[in-house]
């Protein structure tokens, strides 16, 4: 149903491995983080996921917006920014209308925020969300960025009303159409909502309505979502992740053993674990994943990762300024599409191989400086996979510097295995 490409998928992987393509998604974060009507701790693992994707050198990571009130939740992501060793910058919500929830936040947050440090500790340190839309957008390539939107629509619909300033002479729905390739959004469920009486009624990050939130803050969220689907450009692809989808894949669980007591992605998981034991008992694997795989289909797309484009849903998403329920209507192809949910098991592996995966260029086990190489100029970063014997990316990441090159030099990783280049991936041979 969709007439214009977004985010291409990977090469066909070999042993569940794929080399990173040749541009890496250009990707703006847009997250509740744990407060305010939606909390969850899925942020979470959608934004440290979105890192090792950017240590894989398949996503370069170019802001994070926070889209809800609570101060706290920009500290946050300031410490997951900060633990995977990137100065990203931080846009935080400056709206008035989606104040009420109780708790404001989930007590990972402040936990996170206590026994992590971060440059920044609140929202009042970031800067304006859609200024720095503005900014990030007006400086980019036409066409390059990809937006994960994993939370309310506040930020997105200040930058379609946003106007021209010193960042671009250009509106903001002609400058999200100039320079936006794709918008992925974790909102609403599909076909329509309610779905079964299970699934309850409206979506949180449709309405904006759930955690004891106020009338009037519900009526901002919603009416944020109901403008955006309404209004964002009809020339650049927007893609929606259901309810349904990522509460069928469960994942986070594996942190517990498979992460440092020192990583704060495995700190909020499990800190949720403890407080929220309830709703993580549900199923086994963690949290649901809505946030996640949405994260993952922005940078990867959806073939391979367990998920599949709606092929039968020509037409377009509505979403009602009052209440947030949301139906596809069916028309004429469109832009806009869903996701299905084809493998949970391959998508749980997809998103908890990467929530495990070692920081490159951190995790002293898998970075070692090649003197042989450049002189010990730069660091390359290799990650051994034990259990598969396989080396799984390989590249060099210039000292001072996020930039990243991937490369063909042979190198030896720690157990003594050499990694060639092989047609499309570095293969291990003992």
């Amino acid at each position: 149903s969709s007439l214009l490409g977004g985010a291409s998928d990977n090469a066909a992987p070999v042993a569940g491995i794929s080399r990173p393509p040749a541009t890496p998604v250009k990707l703006i974060v847009d997250t509740d983080m744990g407060g305010g009507a939606c909390q969850d701790v899925d942020d979470v693992g959608a934004l440290c996921l979105a890192h090792a994707l950017a240590d894989r050198g398949e996503a370069e990571l170019l802001a994070v917006m926070q889209n809800t009130a609570p101060p706290a939740v920009a500290g946050v992501i300031s410490v997951i920014n900060n633990y995977y060793g990137r100065n990203v910058p931080i846009g935080a919500y400056r709206g008035s209308g989606v104040l009420d929830s109780r708790p404001a936040t989930l007590d990972y947050v402040e936990s996170v925020l206590v026994a992590f440090p971060s440059p920044i500790r609140n929202n009042g340190q970031a800067t304006d969300a859609v200024v720095l839309y503005r900014q990030v957008l007006a400086a980019a390539e036409p066409r390059s960025v990809t937006i994960s939107s994993i939370g309310l629509l506040t930020n997105l619909e200040g930058l379609l009303k946003s106007e021209p300033d010193q960042h671009s002479p250009l509106s903001g729905i002609d400058l999200v159409a100039e320079k936006v390739a794709l918008l992925a959004v974790m909102a609403g469920k599909y076909p329509h909502s309610p779905q079964p009486a299970k699934w309850g009624g409206a979506e949180c990050n449709a309405c904006g309505c759930y955690n004891y939130a106020s009338d009037a803050a519900a009526d901002t969220a919603a009416g944020a979502s109901s403008y955006v689907v309404d209004h964002w450009p009809h020339t650049v692809r927007m893609v929606f992740l259901g309810f349904e989808v990522g509460a069928n894949v469960r994942t986070g669980a594996v942190l517990e053993t498979c992460a440092k007591v020192e990583n704060p992605c495995r700190h909020a998981y499990m800190n949720y674990k403890e407080e929220n034991s309830n709703q993580w008992n549900q199923a086994e694997g963690g949290r649901p994943s809505w946030d996640p795989l949405t994260t993952l289909f922005a940078v990867r797309g959806a073939s391979g990762e367990g998920l599949s484009d709606c092929t039968d849903c020509n037409g377009v998403n509505r979403i009602d300024a009052k209440g947030g329920n949301n139906a596809w209507a069916p028309g004429r192809a469109s832009n806009q599409s869903y996701l299905l949910l084809e493998s949970g098991k391959v998508a749980q592996q997809a998103v908890d191989s990467l929530l495990c995966q070692p920081r490159c260029g951190l995790d002293q086990a898998f970075t070692r400086t090649r003197t042989e190489l450049d002189g010990g100029k730069n660091e390359w970063c290799f990650l051994y996979n034990d259990d598969s014997a396989k080396c799984e990316a390989h590249y060099v990441r210039q000292p001072s510097t996020t930039s990243q090159e991937w490369v063909a030099e042979c190198i030896y990783d720690t157990q003594g295995s050499r990694c060639k280049a092989g047609a499309s991936i570095y293969a291990c041979a003992q």
